[in-house]
């Protein structure tokens, strides 16, 4: 059987990528428009977004950027990726739940409600978000527990995004552990590189695989996401057979005691 070439799957179509300035999102942006895709990126940074944003909490203003990248795309959307989402420092009390739910989930319902009239008119109209391995799946102590919950919320939100946007436009998700330059480490190793480096290595060994994602394995997946036009409400896990395994409680690799000490430490009154 002759292999299916992947040039130019995306052909003239249009994209609207939110969190296109973070490393993941870069590496989608450069894997939709390598295959075809016109692109309009949304982000914090304007060296990675043709459409800035301050914060995704601010739902107006998430909305009126996305209005903005509707204009500059004249109009016309087929695929939305939310790519979007936060990591807050200080993941333990209410007050820091509430931002990192609307800026994981909410901005995602959001996003993907103001987009559903110009997508629903595309015939290939799809969405695909970015929901989290790590989290959703794999149960976070500590640091990380909001996090997951809010990742979870992102599953729970695309799946009930594609019953109620069918039969017009598909909606799928991409569930990456952890992989090269995510911000998840960076924030548990408050910013100490050399911190960071050993318990990227450390989880990585505990890992069925023995390796870490790359966002170009990553934006790949999501690639095919957009493409296919049979599969709703999926949701695609790449984790390196993390989820299999309890690798967060490994005896000597695992990061799982180490996370639930930080939240125990910051309960503490």
């Amino acid at each position: 059987m002759a292999a299916t070439s992947l040039a130019g799957i995306l052909k003239d179509k249009h994209v609207i990528l939110t969190g296109s300035d973070s490393p993941l999102g870069q590496a989608i942006g450069r894997e939709f428009s390598a295959h075809g895709a016109k692109c309009c990126g949304i982000g914090r940074d304007s060296k990675g977004a043709h459409v800035t944003i301050k914060d995704y909490t601010d739902l107006q203003g998430t909305q009126k950027a996305v209005q903005e990248a509707l204009q500059k795309l004249g109009g016309k959307v087929d695929i939305l990726v939310n790519c979007a989402g936060g990591l807050e420092k200080n993941m333990i009390g209410y007050d820091t739940m509430s931002k990192v739910l609307e800026s994981n989930v909410v901005s995602a319902q959001m996003c993907s409600e103001e987009l559903y009239p110009e997508l629903k008119k595309s015939e290939a109209g799809g969405i695909i978000n970015v929901a989290c391995a790590v989290g959703s799946l794999i149960p976070m102590p500590g640091d990380l527990m909001n996090y997951g919950v809010a990742k979870a919320g992102v599953m729970e939100l695309t799946k009930g995004h594609a019953l109620q946007f069918a039969p017009h436009v598909r909606v799928n998700a991409v569930c990456p552990g952890l992989f090269e330059g995510d911000e998840i480490m960076t924030v548990l190793a408050g910013g100490n590189k050399n911190k960071e480096k050993e318990m990227m290595e450390r989880a990585a060994k505990a890992m069925p695989l023995g390796r870490l994602g790359k966002p170009e394995g990553i934006a790949a997946a999501i690639l095919y996401l957009a493409h296919q036009s049979y599969g709703t409400g999926q949701c695609l896990v790449l984790d390196s057979g993390a989820s299999l395994t309890n690798w967060l409680n490994h005896p000597t690799l695992g990061l799982g005691k180490e996370l639930f000490t930080a939240g125990e430490k910051k309960l503490k009154v």
